[in-house]
């Protein structure tokens, strides 16, 4: 599926943020994005004004509650951590690929720099991207010359990366297929996963036109929400990876 070609990425196409007053503090009206992860909330700055359709692609996803339940499929340290493509369906026990729209034309206006959001998208396809994303762990500016530049449509704010770190300290463990680099809680390398080992998202909310600083306005913040378990991966899906 999405992938980054050359040594660095495979971006397999498979949100939320601790509300920190450290953000910028801008007078600039802005979508924010709650990301409500497993190991804490984290909030993204949504950049409209230079990625609009991709702000709006990312945006229909989380009206329609196609984020409920995502997980982080992919963690590769020191790069990325990547989600958007799959949910953990707990009545199947096992994921299953996110409802896909029609892909979105790239965007590419903003350096992949750390805490940077962007989307995933097929080898040398750069308008092929649908649900998938990524955060940059680090200055990933190599990706700003692949095909026309991996189009950045968010920003985490404040101290929100030190959820994004927590994710991608989790143990990785290799599934197979495009769960290869999956991050994982207590999880033992052989019993059947559930969802409780994986780094689930419950929820993505978004917050429009909002003005910084938000403590006023956001409620809450840094909540932790352990999903329920349900059986493993019994039959782990391959939607077709492609690699560099």
């Amino acid at each position: 599926m999405m992938c980054i070609r050359g040594s660095v990425l495979k971006l397999l196409s498979s949100v939320p943020v601790a509300l920190c007053l450290a953000g910028p503090q801008v007078g600039v009206a802005a979508t924010i994005a709650r990301v409500h992860s497993v190991l804490g909330n984290f909030d993204l700055e949504l950049l409209e004004d230079t990625a609009p359709a991709t702000v709006d692609n990312f945006l229909n996803y989380v009206r329609d509650g196609d984020y409920v339940d995502m997980f982080f499929h992919r963690s590769v340290p020191g790069f990325v951590v990547q989600g958007g493509g799959f949910i953990f369906d707990v009545t199947q026990g096992q994921p299953v690929a996110v409802p896909e729209d029609s892909p979105i034309v790239n965007e590419f206006n903003v350096s992949n720099t750390r805490g940077t959001v962007a989307m995933a998208r097929l080898s040398g396809q750069p308008d092929s991207a649908t649900s998938q994303w990524f955060i940059n762990l680090e200055d990933n500016t190599a990706l700003d010359s692949v095909d026309g530049g991996f189009t950045v449509f968010a920003r985490v704010l404040g101290d929100g990366m030190d959820v994004v770190d927590a994710i991608a300290a989790l143990d990785i463990f290799n599934f197979g297929g495009v769960f290869s680099e999956t991050p994982t809680l207590n999880y033992d390398g052989v019993s059947d996963v559930e969802k409780a080992n994986l780094a689930i998202v419950s929820s993505v909310e978004a917050f429009p036109q909002l003005t910084p600083p938000f403590a006023s306005v956001l409620p809450g913040s840094r909540s932790v929400e352990v999903g329920s378990s349900a059986t493993g991966f019994a039959s782990i899906i391959n939607s077709g990876s492609t690699t560099a």
